[in-house]
Formats: structure tokens, C-alpha cells, sequence
């Protein structure tokens, strides 16, 4: 769940990424030390950028910045959360996911909001969000569905979970971060993919399952 170190890990591999710089937690962007490393932060990556918690999922705490004046607003919305914060340079593109089960990637999913982007409304709220399984066809689906699975195995990852991707506008996919313990009610992401090659949910609970089962000899 550190997004901070899981970059790391995906840069040291060289595995593609967003821009990010690591903040204290309590950042802010007024008149003082702290505030100048938010400012530099952004004017380094360049604006947009996402500010988010290090060690959060669901979109908690998430806010995307267009303007320098919204830096403080974001920055005092993630410090309600406890750790490090993340800026990270702002993909713009289609936001994909891929199920990890096993020692295989399932088909991609294209996530496609109603709202301008997919945050925790449009996650648990929205009726609206499409789901487009598989995402990509081809050659494209074999690249990010390879990129998910290095990925998923560099943080040291096993079993099952799932893969976040941004795809920018010239088809350049940046790793967003891996969820081991992603959704599994029966209109979850993963049980999506997973159907999508005919296995249902009774089925994909037991093979989930079945990853945690030592294999003995």
C-alpha cells in the first residue's frame, strides 16, 4: 500500500511511472520551508498534478490540481490520512486496470467515467461508469497486460490482485499502483475480467483461494 516505495521499486526496473515527488505529512503550500517544497515540487513536475496519501486506496483523499492556488486545498485533504504524501505528474489519457490471478494477467478493463475523472464517487456512488472488458485488442492488450504483471511481481506481489494503468494519448501506458486486496463483490473489477474468459464468480473465489495453498511436491 506505500505508492511511494512501490514507484521506487517500477524506477529502479525501469518500469514507466509518473513524476512524482515524496512530501511530509502536514505539507503546505504557504510562506515557509515546507510550503516551498510543495511549490518547487509542482513547478518541478509541472502542473497538473495528482496529490493523494502514500498509503491509501479507494481515491481517498485524492485531489487533482490544475492551478497553484489549489495546492493548498489538496494538500490539507490528503494530510487528514496518516503517512507520507504522494505529487505525481497528472497522465492525461484512459484509465485501465488488470486482474492479477495466479501467474496470469485477465483481459484489461477501460474505466470510463461520466465525471471528468474516475475518483471515489464515480468507484462506489455512480451508476454511469462504463467498464469496457477487455480494454485493448491486439498487440496493445499483450503490452499492458505483461506491463501488470512485471509490475505486480516487482513490489513482490503474489496470488491474485490488481494492477492500475494510465494510458496517455500516444498510447504510452505509466503504472498508477497494485492492489492486493481489490473489491470482490460479484460487480468488482476482477470478478469482471475474470468473466470475460468464462470464469464465473463461485469459480474465481475458489482459484483465489487456491493461490494461497502451498504447492507441495
Amino acid at each position: 500500500m506505500d505508492k511511494i516505495r512501490t514507484k521506487q521499486v517500477w524506477l529502479a526496473l525501469g518500469l514507466a511511472t509518473p513524476r512524482y515527488a515524496r512530501l511530509p505529512h502536514g505539507a503546505h503550500s504557504g510562506e515557509n520551508k515546507r510550503g516551498d517544497d510543495v511549490l518547487a515540487a509542482a513547478r518541478e513536475l509541472g502542473l497538473p498534478v495528482i496529490v493523494k496519501p502514500a498509503c491509501e486506496g479507494s481515491s481517498v483523499g485524492v485531489s487533482r490540481v490544475f492551478k497553484a492556488q489549489e495546492l493548498d486545498k489538496a494538500i490539507e485533504l490528503a494530510s487528514r490520512y496518516p503517512g507520507e504524501l504522494l505529487m505525481e505528474q497528472l497522465v492525461l489519457g484512459d484509465e485501465y486496470t488488470v486482474g492479477i490471478l495466479g501467474e496470469r494477467a485477465l483481459p484489461s478493463i477501460r474505466i470510463v467515467p461520466a465525471g471528468e475523472y474516475y475518483d471515489y464517487h464515480a468507484k462506489y456512488v455512480a451508476e454511469d461508469t462504463q467498464y469496457i472488458c477487455p480494454g485493448l485488442a491486439g498487440i496493445a492488450e499483450q503490452e499492458i497486460q505483461q506491463l501488470a504483471l512485471d509490475a505486480f511481481r516487482a513490489a513482490g506481489c503474489s496470488g491474485w490482485g490488481r494492477v492500475d494503468v494510465m494510458r496517455d494519448t500516444s498510447g504510452r501506458n505509466f503504472l498508477l499502483e497494485v492492489n492486493t486486496t481489490p473489491g470482490m463483490t460479484s460487480h468488482s473489477l476482477v470478478p469482471k475480467a475474470a468473466r470475460a474468459l468464462g470464469i464465473e464468480f463461485e469459480e474465481l473465489v475458489w482459484r483465489v483461494l487456491e493461490t494461497s495453498l502451498e504447492v507441495r511436491s
